[in-house]
């Protein structure tokens, strides 16, 4: 099983920036944000909402 991550409107904020830099691929972090549930094509799965990070 996997658990989709999303975040919106990250490109140019800090959070986005830790996330995409490849440097921090092994980073040890704490996620805040909300678990929903998606249907698409119908198929429903489980995606993690990123509100905020922790270093």
């Amino acid at each position: 099983n996997q658990l989709a991550f999303v975040g919106f409107n990250l490109v140019g904020t800090p959070v986005g920036d830790f996330l995409l830099d490849d440097a921090n691929a092994n980073t040890k972090i704490k996620l805040l944000g909300k678990l929903k549930e998606n249907e698409y094509n119908g198929r429903v799965s489980a995606q993690f909402y990123i509100e905020d990070i922790a270093i």
